[in-house]
């Protein structure tokens, strides 16, 4: 069994942006500022695509957050 089984898809997010900050030498907060940037970006492109797949990604509150999106990428790269 893998040691990562038994955590949500949102706990393994949340590693995730614990490990890229420690790769990084930043903070998580500053990680998490970097990929909302990222976010907020792609959600104002005015390629009407581009902002169709923005509004695809589920989210838990009224803005795509930075677990959202590496959740949705794992499902996305899972085939789920």
């Amino acid at each position: 069994m893998q040691k990562n089984s038994s955590k949500s898809r949102r706990e393994l997010a949340k590693d995730a942006l614990k490990t890229v900050a420690q790769r990084e030498g930043k903070s998580v907060r500053e990680v998490r500022e970097a990929i909302r940037d990222a976010i907020r970006c792609g959600m104002e492109d005015p390629d009407p695509n581009v902002r169709k797949l923005w509004d695809s990604i589920p989210r838990t509150g009224d803005a795509v957050e930075p677990e959202d999106l590496i959740v949705w990428a794992i499902t996305q790269i899972a085939g789920q």
